[in-house]
């Protein structure tokens, strides 16, 4: 049996060393916990992110869960065991591609789980394309190399990404102010955006379409630095131009303006993307400055009702990690996913006989390229054949990944590699739901319909006016 059971999982395993999260030096080469015998030659993953991160740790963890998995099962390809090796990208571009050419030249990988910001992983991607390995990435989500990939398929295909890409979620984001202008009559937004290549593509991206797509007028675009720590001034600017509410787009670091706009009580309504505000460890972190804050992000999100499967893998990630993140974050079962993806495809090269694993590379990808995923409703990516028999609704759609010349049907581009989500139109397009965080610190699903679970709510010193008559 290639696959461990729920019943040979490893249920208790040493804590992973907390110092390698605050580590000084940028490079880290770390053993996966179920270490590979020495007389066997083991497959080589290597993970490139950035150690004190909650989004990429969760990555980081989930990888390393997903590759215990296999080798308590017994390995790959014959009874392989898989080695696990890190490097600390450190939210920085330089240190990623110290850490890519770090895992490639001297750790001599087999396969990339990469789990860097948009930024980072456009600054490595000329490397990764001179090594050519085989690459799931799990967070970062920027068009450049799916459009490259386009343009140039041969050099660009060992590259897959394992969720929806940038243009997708900021369609999703304006669906999302679509249905805040159809519920509460809001007609206008004041954009915060951080300055960074998600901030960069997603605001104008937003300014474009929000009038005409979501009904909602964009009065300003205020991009600011990721190291900005006073934000008076940027709400004092959103507060003289009234909007009905203001919308940010904060990725990389979001805890800072999001406990601001709760400390300096902004009179306006707050209904766009704080990233850490989906987690449970953001109340804490805020020191309980999160009232109010309706964040929408990539399902899984902790405000949801989950469903058995995506449960099953919280159950092992909690297990398995008492210290922060409490949850995974959704990079977290991108990756866990991806990281079965990608060796299901090695293992389908391997007993086909066309090669040993990742190699070669074609018939690596072709597989890849076949796989179908199933996005569970709440969360967790499982392959077909998990499919209930009795079909229960928890199938939210069949997917894969986009084949080259296939274009999106929504965004009407060639995106080879991206997640084809949603192929049978049961939701619209995207999964995308938002969080509310109330005044005690609990949260809900507010949006949309068919995950909903709680309803919106303001704190006080939202301005009444900009409310409907049963939100006063």
């Amino acid at each position: 049996m290639l696959f461990a059971s729920d019943e040979t999982l490893i249920t208790t395993v040493p804590e992973p060393l907390l110092a390698s999260h605050i580590a000084s030096s940028a490079l880290v080469g770390t053993d996966a916990p179920e270490a590979p015998p020495e007389e066997v030659e083991p497959i080589v993953i290597g993970y490139v992110g950035a150690f004190a991160n909650d989004g990429a740790v969760s990555i980081e963890r989930a990888v390393e869960t997903a590759i215990d998995e296999f080798n308590k099962a017994g390995g790959i390809c014959g009874g392989r065991p898989i080695k696990l090796v890190k490097a600390d990208s450190a939210l920085d571009v330089t240190e990623g591609i110290k850490g890519v050419e770090y895992l490639a030249e001297a750790e001599h990988i087999d396969f990339l789980v990469n789990g860097t910001v948009d930024d980072v992983c456009l600054g490595i991607l000329p490397r990764l394309t001179e090594y050519r390995i085989p690459t799931v990435t799990c967070w970062a989500s920027p068009l450049d190399p799916l459009l490259a990939m386009a343009e140039d398929y041969e050099t660009y295909k060992w590259f897959f990404m394992k969720h929806t890409n940038d243009a997708f979620i900021a369609t999703g984001l304006i669906l999302f102010a679509g249905w805040l202008h159809e519920e509460l009559g809001w007609d206008s937004c004041v954009l915060m955006a951080e300055d960074t290549s998600w901030g960069a593509f997603t605001a104008p991206f937003l300014e474009s379409e929000l009038p005409a797509s979501a009904g909602v007028e964009v009065l300003d675009t205020i991009m600011y630095d990721v190291d900005t720590v006073d934000f008076s001034p940027i709400f004092a600017k959103v507060v003289a131009q009234d909007p009905d509410f203001t919308f940010p787009v904060a990725c990389v670091s979001s805890m800072i303006p999001a406990a601001q706009y709760v400390e300096l009580q902004v009179p306006i309504p707050n209904a766009g993307v704080y990233c850490d505000a989906f987690a449970p460890d953001f109340w804490d972190d805020t020191g309980g400055l999160a009232a109010g804050l309706m964040s929408p992000n990539e399902i899984p999100n902790y405000s949801m009702d989950l469903d058995p499967v995506s449960q099953a893998f919280i159950d092992k990630y909690q297990a398995r990690y008492p210290t922060r993140p409490k949850l995974p974050w959704f990079t977290g079962f991108f990756a866990y996913y991806g990281v079965y993806d990608a060796i299901e495809a090695a293992q389908r090269v391997y007993d086909a006989g066309l090669g040993s694993e990742f190699e070669p590379l074609d018939a690596w990808v072709e597989e890849m390229e076949n796989t179908d995923v199933v996005l569970w409703r709440y969360g967790g990516f499982e392959r077909r054949d998990d499919l209930s028999p009795t079909g229960e609704d928890w199938a939210f759609f069949i997917g894969r990944y986009y084949k080259p010349g296939e274009l999106d049907p929504i965004m009407g581009m060639e995106l080879p590699h991206s997640m084809k989500c949603d192929i049978n139109m049961v939701d619209g397009i995207h999964p995308l739901s938002a969080t509310q965080w109330y005044e005690d610190g609990t949260t809900a699903c507010i949006w949309p319909e068919r995950y909903k679970n709680g309803e919106i709510a303001f704190p006080a010193w939202i301005s009444r006016e900009k409310l409907p008559e049963k939100y006063r």
